[in-house]
């Protein structure tokens, strides 16, 4: 690197480090003066509450609104005390739950992490000890009750007394040295702060010289791209639609599907497809729950505009250009897509004529029935050509399989499990899920010999792939939804046709799926932007990354893959950086994040 490269990381390195620094110690001050300030607050002139409150304005959004609603609560009852330690309380109890919850879950609390979070209590499955839950309690009513004493003592027995403020400012400093010591700097940032407030450059990786700079980014940089995409789309998704070399497709979606359980000591039969088929050594997909998986699939777009499509509800455009092309449009679903998040409602009611739902209690029967329903409506299709969409529900938790399946011992089920054995036992959840994914290949391994016995294979492009992985505390987290760590985005994935199929792309993403698959039947793109994604059949270098996106509603959480590194970043007006890893998530040089970065930004626009 360039001597002004080496000056431009380490500027970037030295105001990284003092905005943390002064963040934290900021907040830490806040949290020791709140006490004090209520009580100031309560018998003194509205002057010098206007200058208190102007100050903790310029600290905290949080601890104004509780300095405010305590002075006013301290006015009218007379009674500053305890004011002093409800205030103090419920800021050191919001502070503790918050950095809790990013350690565990790596976001910040927000509505829908409420939401997940009482979900998973109602479902026991939260990744902690019960008693860990109770922890931001405890530290509430410690502080609370240290308020409450340094404020009724300053109050009987003068100004002497404001030494008792030194125990919240004690238990302040620690707290924030505590999160110093255990949480990565960014995610340290955000779990202390209750708003963003910190200057776009402070979370940047360290850069070259010559690297290109992000971007525009922020929610009106998406809009403009959605926008642009929604332009003439229905006349675009129908007109010219045909193809040269028909063929039959079946996407077939399993739940959960991580790709590291493809092997041939696990899935036997997926695992020998991928030396015919196309496998690149870095799938992912486009998010990582089952509706940005589902989109990525079946529209050719990115979870950068997931929110928007599903608001607008836009149909898919490659479903509507199929059928326009004349195919048959077939959708044989398990599991609670008939009614969960609207999904099929949304991106396949009015779209696809035959849509078949395969419900029950037990998902193995449910799947045996989906496949006998798929091959049993192979005999009576004539020459047009059809697209099947598959849902395989099995691998999802709590993770259903035959007897005969059970090779992993011992199992630990979710429903009913107490709280503190989820963590202190991912390997026996985990076993569950390993005894399914086992039963899923074999049941794949009969779908593939049916198919071949209708006589249709010859004529048949398959895609088998996971909607999304699933996490087993491999870094802190349980389940999917929560991050875009690879165990909940990088999942299994094999393209196959009537002859044996390559690619040269390392990394790709379901966004891609779509436009391989156009490519192989030779159908007339449409005349206008429609893909996020690439065909994997034709290289191009510049296009060998993939893009995920968060779930959450309003989330601009993303993360960039390519060459074996991921940049996490967040979309922001300017984007944010926040760290770069390997293919193991553990940290990476993050010289050239900009670049990733902007690969990411890139991939917003429609193409």
């Amino acid at each position: 690197m360039s001597g002004a490269g080496r000056a431009d990381c380490d500027y970037d390195r030295r105001v990284r480090a003092a905005v943390e620094a002064a963040v934290g110690r900021v907040t830490a001050l806040s949290l020791a003066a709140l006490p004090g300030a209520v009580w100031w607050l309560a018998g003194r002139p509205a002057l010098s509450a206007g200058v208190l409150l102007a100050l903790l304005v310029a600290v905290t959004s949080l601890a104004a609104v509780l300095a405010s609603s305590t002075w006013a609560l301290a006015r009218a009852t007379g009674r500053p005390a305890p004011s002093a330690g409800l205030a103090a309380g419920a800021l050191a109890a919001w502070i503790s739950v918050d950095s809790q919850h990013v350690g565990l879950f790596q976001r910040h609390v927000d509505r829908e992490a409420l939401r997940l979070f009482f979900g998973a209590l109602r479902a026991r499955v939260l990744p902690f000890d019960p008693l860990s839950a109770l922890a931001p309690l405890a530290v509430g009513l410690l502080a609370g009750g240290l308020a409450y004493g340094a404020c009724r003592a300053a109050t009987r027995r003068g100004s002497s007394a404001w030494a008792w403020l030194a125990w919240p400012a004690l238990g302040a400093a620690l707290l924030d040295r505590g999160l110093d010591l255990a949480e990565p700097a960014a995610a340290r940032v955000i779990a202390i702060v209750p708003f963003r407030a910190l200057p776009p450059a402070a979370l940047y990786s360290e850069r070259a010289a010559d690297e290109p700079r992000p971007l525009e980014g922020g929610p009106r940089a998406s809009e403009r791209a959605f926008a642009r995409y929604l332009e003439g789309l229905d006349a675009r998704a129908t007109r010219g639609a045909r193809v040269s070399s028909p063929l039959d497709l079946v996407i077939v979606h399993v739940e959960s599907l991580r790709a590291d359980v493809v092997t041939e000591a696990l899935m036997p039969a997926l695992s020998s497809l991928r030396a015919s088929c196309i496998a690149p050594a870095r799938h992912h997909s486009t998010g990582n729950n089952t509706g940005t998986g589902m989109f990525g699939l079946l529209t050719g777009l990115n979870g950068y505009h997931y929110e928007a499509a599903r608001a607008a509800r836009v149909k898919p455009l490659p479903l509507r250009r199929l059928a326009a092309a004349g195919y048959r449009l077939h959708a044989h679903l398990t599991g609670n897509l008939r009614t969960w998040d609207g999904l099929s409602a949304w991106m396949l009611e009015g779209v696809v004529p035959d849509l078949r739902f395969y419900e029950g209690d037990d998902a193995v029967a449910s799947d045996r029935r989906m496949v006998d329903g798929f091959v049993g409506s192979l005999a009576g299709r004539g020459d047009e050509p059809h697209l099947d969409y598959l849902v395989v529900d099995s691998t999802h938790y709590d993770y259903s399989y035959p007897p005969e399946h059970a090779r992993f011992a011992p199992v630990s089920k979710l429903t009913g499990l107490p709280l503190a054995e989820v963590a202190r036992r991912p390997d026996a959840v985990k076993n569950g899920y390993l005894n399914a994914v086992t039963w899923v290949d074999a049941l794949l391994a009969e779908l593939l010999r049916r198919v071949d016995a209708s006589g249709r294979r010859g004529r048949m492009a398959i895609v088998i792939t996971g909607d999304h992985g699933e996490a087993f505390y491999e870094h802190r987290s349980f389940g999917h939804g929560g991050s875009l760590l690879a165990e909940e985005t990088r999942v299994a994935f094999v393209l196959c046709g009537p002859r044996p199929l390559s690619t040269r792309y390392t990394a790709s993403s379901h966004a891609d799926v779509m436009p391989t698959l156009f490519e192989l039947i030779g159908m007339a793109p449409p005349d206008g932007p429609w893909t996020q994604g690439k065909s994997l059949l034709t290289y191009d270098p510049l296009l060998d990354f993939a893009l995920l996106s968060s779930s959450v509603p309003g989330s601009r959480a993303h993360a960039v893959v390519s060459g074996g590194r991921k940049a996490y970043f967040v979309d922001e007006p300017t984007p944010l950086v926040g760290r770069v890893v390997d293919d193991e998530e553990r940290p990476a040089d993050a010289r050239g994040a900009d670049a990733l970065v902007h690969l990411g930004l890139l991939a917003r626009e429609v193409r």
